[in-house]
């Protein structure tokens, strides 16, 4: 996609990300309690990163959609069900919002996802597998569950299994979608 022309909004909206992404990710760096309870290793900042990256830099379209798709996990299972009591309205909007900027992008033009579906799919389970090591490889050392409000929601097979599964399903979906509204 050309990155060229882009309109003062669309700069203003990418600015929001690369900022908020910037800061958010700097002052957790700085508060100790942060850093050991593992937020590092959370899937918000996994999708933080990558809806950075995409938004800046030209991405392959399975990449874009399987990006998109973490969002969505993260925004409807992680903010909507599983960290219901720990999560602030305000990182909700402000993620919500990041996650929100890459849509606009993709639907209305500015991001190619138009891939074929099984590739973003397999590219969303690479991501998310890959969160789902960090995650574990965490908590093993640590011996401190990340999502600790979650029992149900802490067994390895949900992260390595089912949240990976979900987000290929649905970056299968958005890359499809993006092929027939593209006409391909």
């Amino acid at each position: 996609m050309e990155r060229c022309g882009a309109s003062p909004l669309q700069i203003a909206a990418t600015a929001f990300v690369v900022l908020f992404t910037g800061a958010h990710l700097l002052d957790a760096a700085q508060r100790k309690e942060v850093c050991e309870q593992g937020y590092f290793a959370t899937l918000t900042v996994w999708t933080l990163l990558l809806t950075t990256y995409v938004t800046v830099i030209a991405s392959p379209p399975c990449l874009v959609a399987a990006t998109l798709a973490a969002n969505v996990v993260v925004c409807s299972l992680y903010y909507g069900i599983v960290n219901q009591k720990t999560v602030g309205g305000t990182s909700f909007l402000l993620h919500g919002g990041c996650a929100l900027i890459l849509a606009a992008f993709v639907w209305g033009g500015r991001l190619d996802c138009g891939a074929r579906p099984l590739a973003a799919a397999s590219m969303a389970v690479l991501l998310l597998g890959a969160n789902a090591f960090i995650q574990y490889r965490h908590e093993k050392n640590s011996k401190i569950p990340l999502y600790p409000s979650c029992d149900k929601f802490g067994h390895p097979l949900w992260k390595a299994a089912a949240v990976p599964l979900m987000g290929a399903c649905v970056a299968a979906c958005i890359a499809w979608a993006s092929t027939k509204k593209n006409g391909s």
